[in-house]
This record gives structure tokens, C-alpha cells and sequence, in this order.
């Protein structure tokens, strides 16, 4: 069994505060979500932890001009 994420990482696109959603009916899915931005992802899947590695391997994407 692979281990737990620690702590979820900041939004990738706006460095706000993620939080771990879920859908209570069936199917039970789990999904990280940016409370500033909405931003989320990835969605559908069954396992919270599988979510909340998903949410924190996304690559940060830089928005500055000189990118």
C-alpha cells in the first residue's frame, strides 16, 4: 500500500488553499478543489488519497510574462 500524502500542496495556479471534496452518493468520488480559484482535480476517483496524490503531482504553472 503506497503512503498517505502528508499535506496537500497550494493551488498550481493561483498558490491558494486546496480542500478535499467528496460526492456522499453513489459513487463515492473524491477530488481536490482550490477554495480561491476553484480550480480541481483530478476528479472521479474512489480512493481520497489517490486524489489528494493526484492534486499534488500537477506541475506549477508560471503566469508571469517573462515565463
Amino acid at each position: 500500500m503506497a503512503n498517505k500524502p502528508d499535506a496537500l500542496l497550494p493551488c498550481p495556479y493561483c498558490g491558494g488553499e486546496p480542500c478535499r471534496r467528496g460526492r456522499k452518493s453513489w459513487p463515492k468520488t473524491h477530488w481536490v478543489q482550490c477554495r480561491s480559484c476553484r480550480a480541481r482535480g483530478p476528479d472521479g476517483l474512489l480512493v481520497a488519497d489517490d486524489a489528494d496524490r493526484g492534486w499534488n503531482s500537477r506541475a506549477l504553472v508560471r503566469l508571469d510574462k517573462d515565463g
